[in-house]
């Protein structure tokens, strides 16, 4: 209902004079009038005339307060309805929050089933796979996604969507397309991709991929999955590389170890020993790579044919030996002190099988090429000897300048 606002102006005289129509000037006005009355007798005209304008005075402010007890009034009942309003709208706007949140629930329950319909089809279109054994399927991913698992005594919570185990089918099955004729052994190998990756606290698509890549490198079949699993969480736990990071090496060089009769342990602590010295996985791959296909090529390791992995480690100690033997004998050779610490001594040696040298004359041919730098950096900053790194047997050039950047910031330190 709108309301209805009205102006008034009370005009008031008093013996032929105005009285302002404020309330404050009535009020003043009439203790006024009160006051002269006190001192006259009741009953003279002066007495009554003055009673008259008193009345006339108090009527305007009796109107005045009644006005003000009806605002007051219509204030209390108007704090009462809003009151009431805002007691409603609290529960109101409580019911919706509540709906809302029904609603998106409900929205993300519904989300997460077209994602996963999305996913079925996806793995139907790629795979081949349709009917039964991909309803059979997805029933596993659902089952499998709010699973408790038991592993090596131990208990693992699935914490993969039934979206994501259907993608593992998917990449699993195209990386090993004999699966696909199996429903079940597909199902058990990717269960043991995602027991990698719970088990890594990792993601699961790494997993899949490390498995589907080393079955398929050393060329295993998928009964061995569980077998390859515990081999490459052990490494990762243990060593350096990672789960995603074995997988890239072992697609780079998985291949040749196989071919030189490696099993997957043997593989994997391989790689896990040299990735201290590899940022890339990509690199230690291509880098073992060569050095497996060169020592395949110069028969190092291999007994009547047949690749040994502990005749290949007598076959690294005697060119280690050879290394050392060169290094004892420097002194008389250069004018500066060099010795070798253990990375370049790899590094050495993984360029002697590379360039199918021997080992020690590599060693000194080595220490020759850094010999000039080294002088230099010997003569300014007066260092008499130097270890020698992997980096510098790879890269002298930079190994000499972060030298010399290295003692010229030592005398000339930045203020």
């Amino acid at each position: 209902m709108a309301s209805k606002t009205e102006n008034r102006r009370v005009n008031l005289y008093i013996n032929g004079k105005e009285v302002k129509g404020s309330i404050k000037g009535i009020t003043a006005e009439f203790k006024k009038l009160t006051a002269e009355q006190k001192d006259m007798t009741i009953g003279t005209k002066e007495y009554q005339a003055h009673a008259k304008k008193i009345n006339r005075l108090k009527a305007v402010m009796d109107q005045h307060h009644q006005s003000i007890n009806r605002t007051a009034g219509a204030w209390g009942s108007l704090q009462k309805a809003a009151n009431g309003f805002n007691k409603y709208f609290m529960m109101i706007t409580a019911g919706i929050a509540t709906l809302t949140g029904l609603v998106m629930a409900f929205r993300k329950a519904a989300d997460a089933a077209n994602i996963f319909e999305e996913r079925l089809d996806n793995l139907s279109a790629l795979t081949g796979l349709e009917g039964k054994s991909l309803e059979w399927l997805g029933d596993k991913a659902k089952e499998t996604s709010v699973a408790i698992l038991e592993a090596g005594g131990h208990s693992i919570r699935i914490k993969q969507s039934a979206s994501d185990i259907v993608d593992a089918y998917t990449k699993m099955g195209s990386q090993r397309p004999e699966l696909l004729k199996n429903k079940e052994l597909l199902h058990e190998t990717t269960m043991n991709a995602i027991i990698l990756s719970e088990a890594a606290k990792g993601k699961l698509e790494p997993s899949v991929s490390a498995l589907a890549t080393t079955l398929n490198q050393f060329n295993y079949a998928a009964d061995q999955s569980n077998r390859v699993i515990n081999t490459i969480a052990s490494g990762s736990k243990a060593g350096a590389a990672n789960i995603d990071y074995l997988s890239t090496a072992v697609e780079q060089s998985g291949t040749t170890m196989a071919l030189m009769g490696m099993q997957v342990e043997q593989g994997i602590a391989i790689i896990e020993a040299v990735a201290p010295k590899f940022k890339k996985a990509t690199k230690a791959g291509n880098s073992l790579d060569k050095v497996f296909l060169k020592m395949r090529t110069n028969n190092i390791g291999y007994v009547n044919g047949v690749f040994d992995i502990n005749t290949a480690l007598d076959d690294f100690k005697e060119m280690y030996g050879q290394v050392k033997v060169e290094e004892a004998t420097l002194a008389d050779k250069l004018e500066v002190k060099v010795s070798f610490d253990e990375s370049a001594v790899d590094e050495i040696i993984r360029q002697a099988i590379e360039t199918d040298q021997e080992a020690g004359p590599l060693a000194l041919e080595v220490a020759k090429r850094l010999e000039y730098g080294l002088n230099l950096v010997r003569d300014r900053a007066g260092i008499e000897s130097f270890i020698i790194n992997d980096e510098a047997v790879s890269d002298m050039e930079s190994f000499v300048n972060n030298l010399i950047k290295k003692y010229y910031r030592q005398e000339y330190p930045a203020n």
